[in-house]
């Protein structure tokens, strides 16, 4: 019976992750197409350099609610500004010492065929505290942190997503989501600039936060 729930739970976690596979697929169609040619009136294409929300159709909205992932997923569209070679995505948890640790994430490489450089970057948050990310550009790539264990009932959460365009420059990192989750009663609400002032967080029993940056390749 726990070898089944097990799987099962696997299962479910498998498949929401890919909707987030097809959305990203059919997305960046209009990303990695020929320059002259016109992307399909009903794809947003991000065309400075740059993140910002994917605007989904009535239908993609859907989808995502009914997989339960409304609220706990969003679609990012990106653009590489000029001289980047790949989007790296890393997951960030606030340790004991109010400073930000690395517990995962991941990398894409791009070509520069075109010189174009864009895609579709997609997160969800699980239900064990662990993140899935995705990538897709010319390449795809799939990431998910390990579960966090925690001693204490989470009774309070917050849960901040990228919401506008935000200008990106090389090697700079822009966070794109902040979660915040505690075992008490009151819970200030933070915005993704909390990022850079971790100490205002670190009464917290969990904080998390994903980023994006785009990286140049150093041996040109």
């Amino acid at each position: 019976m726990l070898l089944r729930r097990r799987g099962e739970k696997r299962m479910r976690r498998t498949n929401r992750f890919m909707v987030f596979l097809s959305l990203a697929v059919s997305l960046i169609a209009a990303c990695s197409g020929p320059a002259d040619m016109d992307p399909p009136p009903e794809i947003a294409v991000l065309d400075k350099p740059g993140a910002a929300p994917y605007p989904l159709s009535e239908g993609e909205s859907y989808v995502l609610e009914a997989f339960g992932m409304r609220g706990r997923s969003q679609l990012i569209s990106f653009c590489a500004p000029s001289g980047a070679s790949g989007l790296e995505a890393n997951v960030y948890l606030l340790g004991d010492d109010g400073a930000w640790e690395n517990i995962g994430g991941g990398q894409i490489s791009m070509g520069e065929e075109d010189g174009t450089l864009a895609g579709v970057f997609a997160l969800e948050l699980l239900e064990d505290y662990s993140v899935g990310l995705h990538i897709t550009a010319e390449g795809r790539a799939s990431y998910e942190t390990d579960p966090i264990p925690l001693e204490k009932e989470i009774t309070g959460s917050s849960v901040g997503f990228l919401r506008q365009y935000e200008e990106m420059e090389l090697g700079e990192e822009l966070p794109v989501a902040l979660m915040l989750y505690d075992s008490g009663t009151r819970m200030e609400l933070q915005d993704l600039e909390a990022f850079f002032e971790p100490e205002k967080l670190a009464e917290l029993e969990l904080v998390q936060a994903v980023t994006l940056k785009f990286t140049e390749d150093t041996g040109k």
